[in-house]
């Protein structure tokens, strides 16, 4: 049981450096405040399938946040880590819910493609809020 535990860490460990790199290096600049898009979200998503909703959401909000520390953003590192966090969460319990209806590979198919647009729509309505809220942006 405790090998599993350890296990589990390190490959949340390596799945949040992962996921630092490709936002970092696979970024455009988006409209608004000296944002930007990436594809690092495609992690958060993978790492809420393979490690499940709390692990799978560590690595992605650790390592989204590292790649916002060191690209110069740190003004957006606590937001990062949390909306981050929460997409994973999201895409992880969205997941369970649609497939657990037919386990077919079709289903899966579906609840991935759902649970991934429930965890965009998440990040979205997140970094609004925090925008606006905490950074007073709009």
């Amino acid at each position: 049981m405790e090998d599993k535990k350890i296990i589990k860490m390190v490959l949340t460990a390596v799945l949040a450096a992962i996921t630092c790199v490709v936002t970092m290096n696979v970024k455009m600049p988006s409209f608004g405040p000296g944002g930007y898009a990436n594809i690092g979200d495609t992690m958060v998503i993978l790492g809420a399938f393979f490690l499940g909703g709390v692990y799978g959401g560590l690595a992605g909000g650790i390592g989204s946040g590292l790649a916002d520390l060191i690209g110069g953003y740190g003004y957006f590192v606590p937001g990062t880590i949390i909306i981050k966090f929460t997409m994973a969460i999201a895409a992880y319990l969205v997941f369970k819910v649609v497939n657990k209806k037919s386990e077919s590979y079709s289903n899966r198919i579906v609840a991935v493609v759902v649970s991934a647009i429930a965890a965009e729509i998440v990040m979205l309505a997140g970094y609004f809020a925090y925008e606006f809220i905490f950074l007073s942006y709009g």
